[in-house]
């Protein structure tokens, strides 16, 4: 619930905790923009320095806190080149090229990808490459030169290849500053373990010392001293070592450690170019800034570009083995389950005791066997499973074919009602009724059969005395029908009879004497049909 109270009494907390918030990060960043500016400015030659940071601070600034920081980079930037030295008009538009340059990378970074994922992949890292070089360092150093070229009246060809080589420095700084700051920027110090700290100081320390051995001034040593270089000809070969530390932290995918270290070591290089330690900055400084140029992107690029390569394939390793592990425990899962449904089914199966049910393979073979089927058919488990189940027919089905005829009708109709003789284990047939339908996968393939069976003869001999019964009964009211007509018949004949028999009687009395043989015959066969009727 929300108290309105509480929500007055806190507003003005919360935005004056904010607006603090907002203000110490301004001073933070202008601090950090003057220092940078002052380090520049100290340098030999501050239109062609050696490595050229604030772009590349400006581009990281406005990446992890937005546009809004703006008038913090301009405030540090400004007042340093004002304080020391700078001319207004020059200055300003150092500044101005420095933000714009920050600005357009930034919009086409946030166009492009996230700062999270800035540097996520080759492809993304060969894209913020472009982009240092490509517009960044090409408004910041046309701004620097542009103006630097009015105020001083540089001849178009001067002016030319000083903007080489500020762009080339502009952009290399860029290359190089940037993701070291977006990277450990973007990181919690919350998922650093010790050893990530202790790998990380190891790397840099060992950075640093190569390039201290490698390219700068060493206490109490003067480098331009020829019997000191006659000594050490080959002093700046040492900055080759660097590449163990780059090359480790790139296999192992380090990306934070591999920018650190290309930071670290392009820093003590333009020192040594600053002060004349760095090969050929004593006799062509161009040609010194040239080679420090080549080194430093050589030791930011590759190693940033094997690094993304690296994590990305650690990232899809770990993914793959999530989802290996994922799909291990919806295995297990699922076996679980199924050997659940197995046991639930092999109860229900043996609690049938009238029905043999079992299944078959696709070819027939019998695969699992319950115990009604060894009571009906008087076969064991382990003496069916693996055989083919038209063993219960008769030799003449077999010999026609029968079994694998259901198996077909099975198939095309997936249900195939049965109903004969088969034979049992000791040789006696018996009458069995059921069904074999098909199993199928979810895909409709074929999985095997189920055959389902019982024991019908006595219930079959049942039918048959039924029968014999009910065909005695018809035949018993048959002939009592019979009987019955026959009574009926022999009772009017005796009445014919009776009546001939008297008759004759009559006529034997009144007719002449001369005919009493014919009609004692007449009363002959009278009697004799009586006699039958009775």
């Amino acid at each position: 619930m929300n108290n309105p109270e509480l929500g007055q009494i806190g507003s003005p907390a919360v935005r004056a905790a904010a607006s603090a918030t907002v203000l110490v990060e301004f001073i933070i960043v202008g601090t950090v923009f003057f220092g940078l500016v002052k380090a520049g400015l100290s340098l030999p030659s501050p239109v062609a320095s050696p490595l050229w940071p604030p772009t590349g601070c400006a581009l990281a600034a406005f990446l992890l806190r937005g546009y809004r920081i703006w008038p913090a980079i301009l405030a540090g930037s400004l007042s340093s080149y004002l304080l020391f030295g700078g001319a207004l008009l020059q200055s300003s538009s150092i500044v101005a090229g420095t933000l714009l340059a920050a600005l357009a990378g930034a919009f086409l970074i946030s166009r492009w990808s996230a700062p999270e994922t800035l540097f996520a992949t080759p492809q993304s890292v060969a894209k913020f490459s472009f982009i240092c070089f490509i517009p960044t360092a090409v408004i910041s150093s046309i701004f620097a030169v542009g103006s630097s070229a009015l105020a001083n009246g540089t001849n178009p060809s001067d002016a030319a290849v000083t903007w080489i080589f500020w762009w080339l420095a502009d952009g290399t700084a860029t290359l190089i500053v940037a993701p070291t700051i977006v990277l450990w920027a973007m990181t919690p110090l919350a998922s650093f373990s010790k050893w990530d700290f202790l790998e990380a100081l190891a790397v840099f320390v060992l950075t640093v010392a190569i390039g201290f051995l490698a390219f700068s001034p060493a206490v109490g040593i003067d480098l331009t001293n020829a019997e000191f270089n006659h000594a050490f000809p080959y002093r700046s070969l040492l900055g080759f070592l660097v590449l163990l530390p780059l090359m480790r932290a790139g296999l192992q995918g380090n990306q934070r450690n591999v920018s650190a270290a290309a930071l670290s070591f392009c820093g003590m290089a333009a020192w040594g170019v600053a002060a004349g330690g760095f090969p050929l900055a004593q006799t062509d400084f161009s040609a010194a800034q040239l080679l420090l140029l080549a080194v430093s992107i050589g030791a930011s690029l590759p190693p940033l570009i094997l690094a993304a390569t690296i994590a990305r394939h650690q990232g899809l390793e770990v993914n793959l083995f999530s989802v290996q592990d994922q799909l291990r425990h919806d295995l297990e899962e699922t076996n679980s389950e199924l050997d659940r449904a197995r046991r639930h089914f092999e109860i229900l199966i043996e609690g049938v005791v009238d029905y043999a049910i079992f299944v078959l393979d696709t070819a027939g073979r019998v695969a699992s066997w319950n115990s009604a089927a060894q009571t009906i058919m008087g076969y064991t488990a382990d003496e069916i499973v693996g055989k083919h189940f038209g063993i219960f027919y008769r030799p003449d089905e077999r010999r026609a074919g029968e079994p694998n005829r259901a198996l077909e009708l099975a198939i095309q109709k997936d249900k195939c009602d049965v109903e004969g003789w088969r034979i049992r284990k000791n040789g006696t047939l018996f009458f069995v009724t059921g069904s074999i339908s098909s199993i199928r996968d979810d895909s409709g393939a074929l999985l095997g059969f189920a055959n389902v069976l019982r024991d019908a003869t006595e219930r079959r001999d049942a039918h048959e005395k039924l029968v014999q019964a009910r065909e005695q009964l018809a035949m018993a009211q048959k002939m009592e029908a019979i009987g019955k007509l026959t009574g009926g018949i022999a009772h009017d004949f005796n009445n014919l009879l009776m009546i001939i028999g008297g008759n004759a009687q009559t006529f034997r009395r009144l007719l002449d004497p001369k005919l009493p043989r014919a009609i004692e015959a007449i009363q002959t066969a009278a009697k004799r049909g009586e006699s039958l009727t009775i």
